[in-house]
């Protein structure tokens, strides 16, 4: 199709406004010169293209014979032409075919561009989508790696909670083992013991049931060790308190027959103490021997006049940490063992009255910061005997230097010949002033 540029002349007042408007003409006006395409073209306005050579060969001849009469009716013929194609160009018809064909190219490139932008919005999401696909492979792996890590920290607490547990179970064997290398010697004593019992009884006795014997060597198996116990000695009343606590020990330990325990126990009372066992039956049980010491020898103090004590308690003068640690402890075991304070108070009471009545005032500054840390009763008091022996080491005094004698000799030397020269300048000087 070949295209056909139509010049056209316009007056500067006249303003072209079309069926759709002069912003909507100017607008595919540039976009048609950009695609280097005219507004008409030969298909479309055929007759726009005669129109023009038509005029073109009334131009040539309106200026060849200018001064002829002709000439006023080839110009009046060129006006109305120009108006018909200027009318012709405003048509209604012209400019719908042109709006109707670059719309279609508009629609066109406004269905490319938003392609494109699909395109770019698409390529955003899939790079969103990766990373958010990253990130979730990375806490994937990192949950991995942790939940691996607690599976082999469990499999360690398990092979050490199996390696005590089998530790625990051979020492347990291993103690068993030996008790029963302790009781075979006494079983074996007592069978023969029993043997030689049953010799010297009558015919009618040796003929003992079965189930009898069995019974007998079922409670044998059963009973304490027959060896001897060391009970220590009982000879002063202010000790009593100690030495039931070792008694005490010693029953609940069970290791101890009670007729052997019962007679080291009246074997070890002695002294004072000793007159007791004159009010007693020779047959008197443990429990009746203790309990008869505790009423003669035992604290008889109520439980308020324990608490009573321990709230005005002091450290004495003379008195060092480990013996106002024990004399606390002592006063407050004896109200628990009446029933005045629960066990679970005395920590937190030992730990309050032993710091805050110290008598050193140096010593207690010097460990407040253990006592209002959360360390118990004990490591309080180790930690004050510390500081205890830190401050006597500094305040001891130092000793003097020992003086060598030859060194004394010798300043003794220099002395006596000083007072000598003394001497004679005072001579000399008496016989300058009689003179």
């Amino acid at each position: 199709m070949r295209e056909t540029v139509i010049d056209i002349d316009y007056d500067d007042d006249v303003v072209l406004q079309g069926a759709c408007g002069y912003d909507y003409r100017l607008d595919y006006s540039k976009m048609n010169t950009e695609r280097g395409q005219s507004l008409i073209t030969v298909g479309e306005y055929g007759q726009v293209d005669q129109i023009r050579t038509q005029l073109d060969i009334l131009s040539e001849g309106s200026s060849a014979s200018i001064d002829t009469v002709d000439s006023e009716l080839n110009w009046l013929e060129q006006k109305a032409m120009k108006e018909d194609v200027v009318q012709f160009v405003h048509s209604e018809d012209r400019i719908k075919r042109e709006r109707g064909k670059d719309n279609t190219y508009d629609h066109t490139l406004m269905k490319r561009d938003i392609q494109d932008e699909s395109g770019y919005d698409d390529i955003e999401l899939l790079q969103k989508q990766i990373e958010l696909m990253k990130l979730k492979e990375n806490e994937n792996s990192k949950t991995i790696e942790m939940k691996s890590q607690l599976k082999e920290l469990k499999e360690r607490y398990r092979l050490r909670e199996e390696k005590d547990r089998q530790y625990t179970e051979r020492v347990r064997a291993l103690k068993q083992q030996t008790r029963d290398l302790e009781q075979s010697p006494l079983e074996k004593q007592s069978v023969l013991s029993s043997l030689d019992g049953e010799l010297m009884e009558p015919s009618h006795h040796k003929h003992t049931s079965n189930k009898h014997r069995k019974k007998i060597t079922d409670k044998q198996e059963h009973m304490p060790f027959m060896i001897k116990s060391n009970v220590p000695k009982f000879s002063d009343a202010a000790q009593f308190q100690e030495w039931k606590i070792e008694v005490e020990s010693m029953i609940i330990s069970n290791i101890y027959h009670k007729e052997i325990l019962r007679q080291a126990i009246r074997t070890a009372i002695g002294g004072k103490p000793r007159k007791i066992l004159t009010t007693l039956k020779p047959t008197a049980t443990t429990e009746e021997i203790l309990k008869t010491l505790e009423s003669n020898f035992g604290d008889i103090k109520s439980g308020e006049s324990l608490m009573e004590e321990y709230y005005i308690a002091k450290q004495e003068k003379d008195e060092d940490i480990s013996a106002w640690g024990i004399r606390l402890e002592e006063l407050l075991q004896k109200a628990i063992d009446r029933g005045k304070i629960k066990e679970y108070r005395k920590e937190k009471m030992l730990k309050t009255r032993f710091w805050k009545h110290l008598g050193n005032t140096e010593l207690k500054n010097a460990t407040r910061m253990f006592y209002e840390s959360d360390c118990t009763f004990e490591e309080l008091r180790r930690n004050v005997r510390k500081e205890e022996q830190e401050l006597k080491s500094a305040k001891e005094p130092e000793h003097p230097k020992q003086v060598n004698v030859h060194q004394m000799d010798n300043h003794l030397e220099i002395l006596n010949d000083l007072k000598e020269q003394m001497k004679e300048m005072e001579k000399k000087i008496n016989t300058l002033t009689q003179e």
